[in-house]
């Protein structure tokens, strides 16, 4: 409306126009309602913001009003410039928060006060890594005490799993973590007695962790820390592979 307004009066209605019939009319940059507003943050004037417009809604609701449209079969499809429950507002991927997930499958199974055998125990490798602490030891010993840790949490099963996670370069948890913070010092190979200073700092980059993984693999495949199996059987599931580590082999 306020286009047509424009050019009726500039174009048309005035006896001396400031623009003739026949030039050349320019592009009009006229919103839509995917469109955002950039705006400058108060904190950091160089910093641009996406903002989404706050008359969207407002335009929204003359539009489904005449058109009769129904607001709640407009409202049930994604409305902005992004798709909210894959991207962020500045237009990143989002992350997945793979907690949510585990509390609706835990909704759908009822918490046994006794375990029958024979049983499995199948354990979040990465996550047993990051509960450890791990500072101003050495990486054989982070190894030893990452396997006592999991034969204190299968200490009642023959089998025990442990998956780690997958860390590649080309992902939306490597771009997330490194988004304004720097990794520190990477490890391209790491050595069983090198003593560990700062282990959370360690463990924020992705290609230490993968490396880290493959050192842990390999130590439990020692004969040293065979032996402490007894009985049991591990499997270990490591990127593309799974291995099976007994106290033989």
């Amino acid at each position: 409306m306020e286009a047509y307004e424009g050019f009726k009066r500039d174009w048309l209605e005035d006896e001396k126009p400031k623009t003739q019939f026949h030039d050349k009319m320019t592009k009009k940059r006229l919103k839509m309602f995917s469109d955002i507003r950039k705006k400058p943050s108060a904190s950091n004037p160089n910093k641009v913001i996406l903002q989404a417009d706050r008359k969207l809604f407002a335009h929204m609701v003359l539009v489904a009003e005449s058109r009769h449209l129904q607001m709640s079969d407009v409202l049930s499809h994604p409305l902005g410039p992004l798709p909210w429950a894959l991207s962020n507002g500045d237009g990143t991927l989002r992350k997945t928060n793979k907690a949510v997930l585990a509390r609706e499958l835990e909704k759908q199974v009822l918490p046994a006060e006794t375990i029958p055998g024979p049983s499995a125990t199948i354990i979040d490798g990465m996550s047993l890594v990051q509960k450890m602490k791990g500072n101003d030891q050495t990486f054989s010993q982070r190894a030893a005490s990452a396997q006592t840790q999991i034969l204190h949490e299968g200490a009642r099963s023959q089998r025990i799993y442990v998956v780690f996670d997958v860390y590649q370069e080309d992902s939306i948890k490597n771009a997330k973590s490194e988004q304004g913070c720097t990794t520190g010092i990477q490890f391209r190979n790491i050595a069983p007695g090198h003593r560990i200073q700062q282990w959370r700092r360690f463990l924020s980059s992705s290609a230490n962790k993968a490396n880290l993984i493959r050192f842990l693999v390999g130590e439990w495949k020692t004969p040293k820390l065979r032996d402490r199996l007894n009985d049991k059987q591990l499997y270990v599931a490591s990127e593309e592979s799974c291995l099976h580590i007994t106290k033989d082999q």
